[in-house]
């Protein structure tokens, strides 16, 4: 059976092993330093509207899959998708989908009727496209994509 349920404490650290195996089976060794990942998984714990919120896809007992969202610091109705990763064991099988919904529903529950934008930084532009998502800038090492969410 398989559940999407938030980030804790106590899952923290499978989930940052699996962000460092996922972009490392992707990316080469060494793309995220495991630190940086905590750090910005670890901030999930904090108070305050502009901290991340992540949540796991859990699967017969393991981990599969991890990404979050938080509301951006720069634009009012806006919100940002944060990183975004498949256990290399259980990747091309729908779960980042399926949290990519997820995090969509929440999005537009806290919109709460009023039009929003859903901003995001990825390597992979195309897989976004089908989802509503739009190009906005292009370049060797990002690809920055938006969605508008109407009332």
């Amino acid at each position: 059976m398989e559940e999407i349920k938030p980030l804790t404490e106590d899952t923290l650290d499978e989930a940052v092993e699996l962000i460092i195996n996922s972009f490392d089976s992707v990316h080469g060794k060494g793309h995220f330093e495991d630190g940086w990942v905590k750090m910005e998984l670890s901030a999930q714990f904090s108070s305050g509207p502009y901290f991340p919120n992540y949540y796991y896809v859990f699967k017969d007992g393991v981990m599969v899959a991890v990404a979050g969202y938080a509301k951006s610091l720069f634009a009012d109705n806006t919100y940002e998708l944060r990183l975004a990763a498949t256990h290399p064991d259980f990747m091309k099988q729908g779960h980042l989908t399926r949290l990519l919904n997820y995090r969509i529903d929440e999005i537009k529950e806290k919109l709460k009727g009023k039009d929003g934008l859903i901003i995001m930084d990825t390597y992979r532009p195309e897989i976004y496209y089908k989802h509503g998502f739009e190009l906005m800038k292009s370049s060797e090492d990002f690809n920055i994509m938006m969605m508008e969410i109407k009332k």
